[in-house]
């Protein structure tokens, strides 16, 4: 009977404690209208109505969001807002289930205006504490040279520092294809999915003259290049106090002189953002848009 009993408990207990880590998805949607300015082109006007009105839907669904510059309390490193764009919101956006968007002109003295009509619907849900890391996108091995502009055949680097230790990876999205850039190529065994970091210990990755496994990994040092006259990529950095499972990776791919990093399909990628981002509060994504020119 006893052991009857001490089964039940652990039971009870069991759901008890995944329910408190467990938070509600929610259902949400937002609108937005923007106008194509001049010196930018309708896909970029798109991502930035996109953002819009993904702020809207989480303002629908948490009341409210707050400017860049307002002050919210970060404790212990953590803080309970997250950053689109350049607005830090209440709420965290898991999944776009559906987007639209819709052209609308009206002519002026000057030409004709385009206005661009975004509807998203998608999960949401609160932000839990998350640790608030710093980066910067760099094209030579010093803070000073912070930028998100690479020319054809220009080496990136990343500077990260996060206030507690943890996992990081880094990937980057070409299209259909995204690469992961960190953990290394050859990194195995315990890095195998995420690289482990020291909280309050500034790295500089993908630069051989910084190597943090001296002896035990080779650095790949990335060229970022391009057949356009522009390309625009985004960068996915990824901490987690929590280790993460790394998604299937297709091997190292050798092109020409070139070998590219491992790699999957975006769609796959995404959907493995997604599950992580739900699965695991304390999981930390934070995209950054990057161009490369072929001058």
């Amino acid at each position: 009977m006893d052991k009857i009993l001490k089964i039940k408990l652990a039971l009870f207990l069991s759901i008890i404690l995944s329910s408190s880590y467990c938070q509600k998805v929610y259902k949400s949607s937002g609108k937005a209208i923007k106008k194509v300015e001049v010196n930018e082109t309708k896909e970029q006007a798109k991502a930035k109505v996109k953002e819009l009105a993904i702020i809207k839907a989480i303002e629908n669904k948490f009341d409210s969001y707050v400017n860049a510059g307002s002050r919210l309390e970060v404790k212990n490193g953590r803080s309970a807002f997250t950053y689109i764009g350049s607005v830090k919101v209440l709420g965290e956006w898991l999944k776009t289930t559906d987007v639209k968007f819709t052209e609308d002109s009206h002519k002026t003295e000057s030409g004709i205006d385009v206005y661009i009509t975004c509807c998203v619907e998608g999960k949401v849900r609160a932000v839990t504490p998350k640790a608030v890391v710093k980066f910067e996108v760099l094209n030579m091995p010093k803070v000073e040279s912070r930028t998100t502009d690479f020319l054809n055949n220009e080496q990136l680097y990343l500077q990260f520092i996060s206030p507690v230790d943890g996992y990081v990876s880094v990937f980057l999205e070409e299209g259909g294809i995204t690469r992961r850039l960190l953990p290394y190529s050859k990194m195995g065994g315990e890095c195998q999915n995420g690289v482990l970091v020291k909280g309050d210990s500034p790295y500089l990755f993908f630069s051989e003259n910084h190597s943090y496994w001296t002896g035990k990994y080779e650095t790949d040092e990335i060229i970022l290049y391009t057949n356009k006259s522009k390309e625009e990529n985004m960068l996915y950095i990824i901490f987690s106090e929590k280790e993460y499972k790394k998604p299937i990776l297709n091997p190292v791919e050798k092109k020409g002189k070139q070998m590219l990093p491992k790699s999957l399909k975006t769609s796959a990628f995404k959907k493995w953002l997604t599950d992580c981002k739900i699965n695991m509060p304390e999981f930390v994504c934070i995209e950054k848009k990057i161009t490369i020119k072929n001058e």
